[in-house]
C-alpha cells in the first residue's frame, strides 16, 4: 500500500511525536496563562492589573488545548467541526440575547468594543462555549467509563454533560458579571436570582447546552470506534477552570459560587487521579528485550 495512504488510514487514537509535543506545548502555554489570569484575581498585584489580555489569551489557549485533547479521541477535522458548531450555537444565543433578550434574558456587554479582546462581546461567549461544553462532555465520558457499554449511554452522556454545564455556569456567571463585569444582567420579573444572575439565564444555559450538544453529536461520534480509554485532559482543564472561578469569586465574597467552583475542581481532580491510578495498575510490566 502507498505510504501516504497508510499514514492517512492510521489509527487516529495513536498520536505521533509531533502531535504529542504539540499537545504538551499547548498545555504548557495554557498553564502559564492560567497562572497570569489567577494572579490578576489576587489583590496586591497591581502590576498585573493592566494585563487585560491575560484572560483572553488564556481562554484562547484553553480552546486550542480542548480541541487538541479531543483530537486524540476522534479525527482533528471532526474535532474542529464540533468546536465550530458549538461556538456558533452558543455565540448566536448570546447575540440573540443582546438584541432580543432571548433566550438568556436582559443581557448587555458594557464594552462591546473595548480595550482588549476579552471585551469583544462575541469573541468571549464563543470560546467559553467551546471550552466548557467540550470539556463537560469529556469529563462526563470519564465518569461514565464503567458503564461504557450501557444501551442508553448516549442519553446519560447528554444529561450528565448538561448538568456539568449548569454547575460551570453557576460559577462562571458571578465571576464574569459581578467580579469582572464582562457582561451585565438586567432585572427580570422573577424575584429570585443567583448572585445577581436571573434564573432565566441559568435555564438558557441548560437549554442551549442541549441544543449545541445535539448539533455537534454527528461530529463527536467516532465512525470507527477503537478500544481507547477516555482522555483525562478534560478533567485537568475542568479543575483549573473552576479553580480560577473559585479564587476570583472568593476575593469578592461570593461564597455560593466559591462552593460550587471548589467542589467542581476537587471532583474533577479526584476523578483524573483515580483514572490515572486505575490505568497505571492495569498496564503490564515492561519486559526486558531478552524476555526476562
Amino acid at each position: 500500500m502507498n505510504p501516504l495512504i497508510q499514514f492517512t488510514l492510521r489509527d487516529s487514537n495513536r498520536s505521533g511525536p509531533v502531535e504529542q509535543w504539540t499537545h504538551r506545548g499547548l498545555f504548557g502555554l495554557f498553564l502559564v496563562l492560567w497562572i497570569l489570569a489567577l494572579g490578576r484575581q489576587l489583590p496586591g498585584l497591581g502590576w498585573l492589573s493592566d494585563a487585560r489580555w491575560a484572560e483572553a489569551a488564556w481562554l484562547a489557549a484553553a480552546a486550542f488545548l480542548t480541541v487538541s485533547s479531543l483530537a486524540r479521541q476522534i479525527s482533528l477535522q471532526n474535532a474542529l467541526m464540533a468546536a465550530g458548531v458549538i461556538g456558533l450555537v452558543g455565540g448566536a444565543a448570546h447575540w440573540s440575547s443582546l438584541v432580543t433578550q432571548i433566550p438568556f434574558g436582559p443581557l448587555r456587554f458594557p464594552h462591546a468594543v473595548g480595550l482588549s479582546p476579552f471585551q469583544e462581546w462575541f469573541f468571549v461567549p464563543v470560546l467559553i462555549w467551546v471550552v466548557l461544553l467540550l470539556n463537560a462532555r469529556g469529563l462526563a465520558r470519564l465518569i461514565l467509563r464503567p458503564v461504557a457499554k450501557h444501551p442508553n449511554r448516549g442519553l446519560h452522556l447528554l444529561c450528565l454533560s448538561t448538568c456539568l454545564m449548569l454547575a460551570a455556569a453557576l460559577a462562571l456567571e458571578p465571576f464574569a458579571s459581578a467580579v469582572h463585569r464582562y457582561w451585565l444582567w438586567g432585572q427580570t420579573r422573577l424575584p429570585v436570582t443567583w448572585l445577581g444572575v436571573p434564573l432565566s439565564g441559568l435555564l438558557a444555559w441548560t437549554v442551549v447546552s442541549v441544543i449545541a450538544s445535539l448539533a455537534a453529536t454527528p461530529f463527536l461520534i467516532d465512525k470507527h470506534p477503537r478500544p481507547a480509554p477516555p482522555d483525562r485532559g478534560p478533567a485537568w482543564i475542568w479543575a483549573l477552570l473552576n479553580g480560577l472561578f473559585a479564587v476570583g469569586t472568593a476575593v469578592h465574597g461570593l461564597w455560593p459560587a466559591v462552593v460550587v467552583a471548589t467542589l467542581s475542581a476537587v471532583a474533577a481532580t479526584t476523578l483524573g487521579l483515580v483514572d490515572w491510578r486505575r490505568n497505571a495498575r492495569g498496564k503490564p510490566a515492561r519486559q526486558h528485550p531478552s524476555g526476562h
